[in-house]
């Protein structure tokens, strides 16, 4: 009985944070696997795999390790029926493209457009430039002059 008194609240506690920690998932973390979605674009950016679903539209994703100091090497893993533009430019399927960002924000980033061959139908996927959970942080210099003769 003592032992119940000990465990029973612990095992209590874990199973309350897993449940609230699945509760909170975003529905866009959720369809990134290649289980959850019949069709998918797999891309792999910055060295990290991402999974878009083609059945949403104008969804966001966000990655851990976007830059604005250098470009960031994107590979088109798969893709069938579309033609992909990564911030306008058009990719191919096994290459890698180079895209550069002109800073990290949370409302801009990579647009990934696929037009479906066929029908000419488009749809557009945003890899958001800054973490939507990032902490956004001002900072204020004051700079002085210095003047020599």
């Amino acid at each position: 009985m003592k032992r119940w008194l000990i465990w029973g609240p612990a095992l209590l506690f874990i199973c309350a944070t897993c449940l609230i920690a699945l509760t909170h998932m975003e529905p866009a973390a959720t369809a990134q696997t290649p289980e959850a979605v019949s069709q998918i674009l797999e891309l792999d950016v910055n060295g990290l795999p991402l999974y878009i679903d083609l059945n949403a539209d104008g969804v966001w994703y966000d990655l851990q390790q976007m830059t604005s100091e250098f470009s960031m090497p994107i590979v088109v893993k798969q893709l069938q029926g579309y033609q992909l533009y990564l911030n306008g430019e058009p990719a191919e399927l096994g290459q890698t493209a180079m895209v550069r960002l002109d800073r990290l924000e949370k409302h801009s980033g990579v647009e990934i457009r696929l037009v479906r061959k066929g029908d000419g139908a488009e749809r557009r996927y945003y890899i958001r430039g800054l973490h939507q959970a990032a902490k956004t942080v001002f900072i204020i210099l004051r700079a002085a002059v210095f003047y020599s003769k």
